[in-house]
């Protein structure tokens, strides 16, 4: 928000190539960032995982997702278990990524980075992209400056100040690696927590997603310009043992071409069994007896949470 004092705070533009009957084009299009999703679902995965007693951190109980990555800056907010972190007296990474995943669910799904003399790295077990505007309806969007007035009794106090809108259909894709959380993978691939604790993760996990697409509540600026959105469609993939990612929902063949490269990666590996679920309001899948259609987003979830328990290992 380095740019907001007073002036426009910018839509962020990302390059997009989109293809096109004879070559491609290349279009700087309104998008939102990885890192702004990320931040609603560890906020709500923070928020559900300490109502229902899972541990949570100090800092990623106040949102505050520093993910160990500055011992100083945690010192206010740490928990008793931290005091063998700041101290040190903790140097191997596999017993580092041990302890901090044993205390905070956030750091488990996450991930974290703690550059010490001896590094200690968890990748995320999520992972998101952009959230940019579909191939089929770029040239469908706006961007506008609203002039806005901060009043004041004294007409000289008086400020004035623009706020860029914009519309335009988005896509993104996520992907969630359930088997890998509660379970350490830096160095080795051991339980971390019990089997109970571990399923209690998962759902929490699953239920932070479904809670942040059901309501659309993620990106700044809220309080007076929160988008009037809907979601058009949503096809979520659960695959075992390898994992398998829907195809872009660039356009309304989203869905086939997935059923259709489910279908036939299935068949490639062996022992491969993948399951599709959607939530869709424009037709994307109708037609395709492989999805199971479902009325509302937290339903999809709901049967997919359905599925993990009666298949957990």
């Amino acid at each position: 928000m380095v740019e907001s004092i007073g002036n426009v705070a910018r839509h962020r533009r990302v390059p997009i190539v989109v293809p096109r009957e004879n070559g491609y084009t290349l279009i700087y299009a309104p998008a939102v960032s990885g890192e702004s999703l990320a931040n609603a679902y560890q906020r709500w995965l923070a928020d559900l995982a300490e109502s229902k007693n899972l541990p949570v951190c100090g800092c990623c109980r106040q949102h505050l997702f520093i993910k160990h990555g500055d011992l100083e800056a945690i010192k206010l907010v740490k928990s008793p278990w931290e005091d063998e972190l700041i101290e040190k007296r903790v140097k191997n990474p596999a017993e580092v990524e041990k302890l901090i995943v044993k205390n905070c669910v956030v750091e488990d799904v996450g991930g974290f980075l703690l550059p010490e003399e001896i590094p200690a790295k968890r990748t995320s077990k999520f992972r998101v992209s952009f959230m940019v505007p579909a191939y089929d309806a770029i040239e469908q969007l706006a961007l506008e400056s609203q002039f806005h007035v901060r009043y004041a009794p004294d007409p000289s106090l008086h400020k004035i100040y623009y706020v860029e809108v914009g519309s335009a259909l988005y896509v993104f894709q996520m992907g969630l690696e359930l088997d890998e959380i509660g379970r350490s993978t830096m160095l080795s691939r051991e339980e971390i927590v019990g089997r109970e604790e571990r399923i209690k993760r998962i759902e929490v996990a699953v239920e932070a997603l479904s809670h942040m697409l059901e309501n659309r509540i993620f990106g700044a600026r809220l309080a007076r310009t929160n988008p009037v959105s809907e979601v058009r469609s949503l096809l979520v993939a659960v695959s075992k043992p390898l994992p398998f990612q829907a195809s872009p929902p660039h356009t309304r063949h989203y869905m086939k071409d997935t059923v259709e490269r489910a279908r036939d990666f299935a068949g490639l590996i062996s022992g491969e069994e993948i399951k599709l679920w959607a939530y869709d309001s424009e037709g994307a899948c109708e037609g395709l007896e492989e999805i199971s259609r479902y009325n509302t987003i937290s339903k999809v979830f709901s049967e997919v949470l359905n599925y993990f328990r009666q298949n957990v290992e």
